[in-house]
C-alpha cells in the first residue's frame, strides 16, 4: 500500500512538472511574439479619410529628367525577342509538362524551361509588347486566363 501511494504521488508530481513546463514555454513564446512597440492608431486610414491635395510643384522640378542607366548585359549576349507570354510556373515538372502538352495539342507554339527551381511554360519570343499582347489575347480566348506578358530571362 505504501508503494502505491508513493507511485501515485510521483505520477501526480511528474504531471505537474510537465504541465508547468508547457505553461512556462507558452508564456515565454507569447512574450517573444508580442510586438515591443504598438503602432499608433492615428496612422490608420479609415473609410472617412479625406485625400490630401498634393503640394504645388515648381516648373523646374517637373522638367528634371531621370538619369537613364542601361541594363547590364553579358558580353556577346543579345536578346532577339525580349517578350514572352507566360502561362505557368510550376515546382513539379509533371504539372508543367501537362500544361505544355495541352497547349501543344491546341496548336500553340509553346516552350518549357527550368528557371531556378521553377518549370516555366511560356509561348513565343516576341519583338514588341503589342505582338505579345495579341498572342496573349488568343490564349485567353482559348481559356488560359492566367496568361501574362513578361520580359524573357
Amino acid at each position: 500500500m505504501n508503494n502505491l501511494i508513493r507511485n501515485l504521488v510521483l505520477a501526480v508530481l511528474l504531471i505537474a512538472v510537465i504541465a508547468g513546463a508547457f505553461y512556462v514555454s507558452f508564456k515565454v513564446s507569447e512574450k517573444m511574439l508580442t510586438p515591443v512597440k504598438k503602432l499608433p492608431t492615428h496612422y490608420l486610414i479609415t473609410s472617412e479619410a479625406v485625400p490630401v491635395p498634393p503640394k504645388a510643384v515648381s516648373v523646374e522640378a517637373k522638367m528634371v529628367k531621370p538619369k537613364v542607366v542601361p541594363a547590364k548585359r553579358v558580353k556577346g549576349a543579345t536578346i532577339k525577342c525580349p517578350y514572352v507570354v507566360q502561362l505557368g510556373a510550376f515546382a513539379k515538372r509533371s504539372n508543367a509538362q501537362g500544361l505544355f502538352d495541352d497547349l501543344k495539342e491546341q496548336g500553340f507554339e509553346v516552350h518549357l524551361s527550368r528557371v531556378g527551381r521553377l518549370n516555366m511554360v511560356y509561348c513565343g519570343g516576341f519583338n514588341t509588347k503589342e505582338e505579345a499582347e495579341a498572342y496573349r489575347k488568343k490564349l485567353v480566348a482559348a481559356g488560359y486566363q492566367e496568361a501574362i506578358i513578361r520580359r524573357d530571362y
